[in-house]
């Protein structure tokens, strides 16, 4: 019986085809709804590398400004006890205007830039919301081509930043070190190390990174300084 059926040539086989052709094709149409958005975005993220002049990312070494200041403008280095060779120390002024800076080329076609760099804030800057009449609301003020997108309020190194709204800037700070003498110019205050990362999307052929300092008081008892800093483009 069972060879009779093997050998057997007469049936509806195109019935059998068409119901096979159809739950083949629904099925094509199904997995086609589920994948295309992820393949549309694959396919433009592809087209857009395909389209950059260059492949490979381009970095600078981090700068510990041993060799000085490089190309920052409005600032020379030092050697800071406890620190090392640093950018600054920087003294401030009461609304945190910006006071020194550096232009970046940017590779063309680069997609993202990346800015990595330890802030460093030292002695006696005071973030408060009250601080017996000697100043409040004090710290670092970051600004990208001109314009303020972040401020921080330090108490004791510890800083609370405030974001612009500018679009398309993710900033990222993490505290290092804080509340405790490393060794900034005035021995009697604590300072502060924090880690900052700036990053963002579709870059100009030029960018300027700028910095400022909200604080009130003589460099010797209120200033910041930047080290191991970190320029990428992507």
């Amino acid at each position: 019986m069972r060879s009779d059926f093997w050998e057997e040539e007469s049936g509806a086989v195109t019935v059998d085809w068409t119901v096979m052709t159809a739950s083949i094709v629904g099925l094509g149409i199904a997995t086609y709804g589920v994948v295309t958005g992820g393949i549309k975005n694959l396919s433009g993220d592809i087209d857009r590398n395909l389209e950059r002049p260059f492949v490979q990312t381009s970095f600078l070494t981090p700068d510990d400004f041993s060799n000085g200041p490089g190309s920052w403008v409005g600032v020379g280095t030092s050697s800071q006890p406890g620190f090392g060779d640093v950018l600054g120390p920087v003294q401030g002024n009461p609304d945190g205007r910006e006071t020194f800076y550096q232009d970046f080329e940017i590779p063309g076609g680069a997609m993202e830039v990346q800015f990595n760099f330890d802030l460093l804030s030292f002695d006696s800057i005071d973030g408060r919301p009250v601080d017996n009449g000697w100043g409040a609301n004090e710290g670092p003020v970051m600004y990208l081509d001109g314009q303020e997108i972040a401020r921080a309020a330090s108490v004791d190194g510890n800083l609370t930043w405030t974001y612009s709204n500018a679009p398309g800037i993710e900033i990222e700070s993490t505290v290092v070190q804080s509340d405790t003498h490393i060794g900034g110019p005035n021995r009697w205050f604590p300072d502060g190390i924090n880690q900052v990362n700036i990053k963002f999307d579709e870059p100009a052929e030029n960018v300027r990174l700028g910095f400022g300092l909200a604080a009130n008081q003589s460099l010797h008892d209120e200033s910041m300084g930047i080290d191991n800093f970190t320029f990428q483009a992507m």
